[in-house]
């Protein structure tokens, strides 16, 4: 019986798994989390016979305890499922650092102006945080239309991959992307750099980006890197005769 249970257990998560294939990213990665906790406690508790008894005489003992008590059935319920859930959901609800980040895009060929949203999830005492990225300003898009990862390791920022080594002005490195070999450099340190009346940001590196064998169509790119919040402040593009093609920049930060 014990190996049916702990088979079917497994069998509902790897089914939600299915199910969330098909509906967000967010789905999934609860799906996942379901599957590997179940999987972990069947690894744990299945092997070992004194451990795989525990659970058993646990739950008899609570059986015999609710034909005796009817009240106590009913605490184990209120307390398993509805009061240590919120009680850590409370104890933790300052552990994630959310804020909104508003970008403006501008396109100086076509002459568009659009925005976009950036959801950032930084958890406390760790390196790593999550962006989802939204494709329009409002709050109407449910899925995100990409997610990416942000690391920092003392002077090392990936942001999707790319490396940004904070170092000192005049310090380049060569990498490779789909476009080719690139060599990117560090113009200048921007002590405090004011985007507009109501926002500023410290520390801002200027990265400067262009290919190794630059042709007709190639284009150089800085990029603005805020060292204090691990953040893409602006992003400019230009043509090699130096005119602006585009333009990104941070429009608004809002904290969750």
């Amino acid at each position: 019986a014990v190996p049916f249970i702990l088979g079917a257990n497994i069998g509902t998560t790897i089914t939600a798994f299915i199910a969330a294939m098909f509906n967000s990213n967010t789905a999934i990665s609860i799906a996942i989390a379901h599957f590997l906790f179940n999987f972990i406690g069947v690894l744990i508790f299945f092997p070992i016979p004194v451990v795989k008894d525990i659970p058993i005489k646990l739950a008899s003992g609570l059986g015999r305890l609710t034909l005796k008590y009817r009240l106590a059935g009913f605490l184990y319920v209120i307390v398993m499922f509805f009061f240590i859930p919120f009680s850590l959901i409370y104890l933790n609800k300052d552990a994630v650092d959310v804020r909104e980040l508003t970008y403006e895009k501008q396109n100086f060929k076509t002459q568009q102006k659009e925005y976009y949203r950036i959801i950032t999830k930084t958890f406390k005492n760790q390196s790593v945080s999550n962006w989802s990225i939204y494709d329009d300003e409002t709050s109407n898009q449910q899925d995100p239309s990409k997610i990416i990862s942000v690391y920092r390791k003392r002077n090392m920022l990936f942001i999707n991959n790319e490396l940004y080594e904070l170092n000192k002005p005049g310090f380049c490195k060569d990498g490779e992307d789909e476009n080719g070999r690139y060599r990117m450099c560090i113009r200048e340190i921007i002590r405090k750099l004011v985007l507009n009346p109501s926002l500023s940001v410290d520390s801002v590196y200027v990265f400067e980006k262009q290919q190794h064998q630059p042709s007709p169509d190639s284009t150089i790119s800085l990029s603005f890197i805020s060292a204090t919040q691990n953040i893409l402040i602006k992003k400019e593009t230009y043509d090699k005769a130096g005119n602006v093609l585009s333009k990104e920049e941070l429009f608004s930060i809002e904290k969750k």
